[in-house]
């Protein structure tokens, strides 16, 4: 209800004051957590293994059909276009957002993303209301790196052995 109305993917004014709030917390976390942000903050970063491989913006509605004239075919498409819209707002009150990379293979790849599920994944069963209101919303996923196999090694002599 914060981001968005029902059935819109244009961000109200109060949920635009919210992103940019995200946004800055997001940018000063985020850097330390990723190959480009640590090449660029270093010493401002705490030492840690832990690696951020990407960070979804997963837009969500609730099971109502879109109505008849609307700007968007189907929830499918709302959904999709709220996280969109959240990717937009967060990048535009923090630009340094959208050039924080992480290391996959070879490559570089950029660590923000979107995905739209429509109504697949309610948080909330039921036809009420407040079920489809906590259901009409954007969460924030974040996918670690996967440790190397000498690292979970470790991780399994520092379990069997604790100190």
């Amino acid at each position: 209800e914060i981001l968005f109305s029902k059935g819109r993917a244009d961000i109200s004014a109060e949920g635009k004051k919210t992103l940019t709030i995200l946004a800055g917390s997001l940018q000063k976390v985020l850097p330390c957590y990723t190959e480009s942000g640590r090449d660029e903050r270093g010493a401002d970063c705490e030492d840690t293994p832990h690696r951020i491989e990407a960070l979804f913006i997963e837009g969500h509605t609730d099971s109502d059909p879109i109505a008849p004239g609307a700007n968007f075919k189907d929830n499918w498409e709302l959904s999709t276009a709220r996280a969109t819209e959240t990717y937009r707002a967060l990048v535009s009150a923090q630009a340094g957002l959208e050039s924080l990379s992480s290391a996959i293979g070879q490559k570089s790849q950029p660590i923000l993303s979107v995905a739209g599920y429509s109504d697949r994944r309610p948080v909330v069963e039921g036809e009420d209301e407040a079920a489809k209101s906590t259901n009409r919303r954007i969460d924030l996923r974040l996918i670690m790196v996967s440790p190397r196999p000498d690292a979970i090694a470790d991780i399994d002599g520092q379990i069997a052995s604790p100190p």
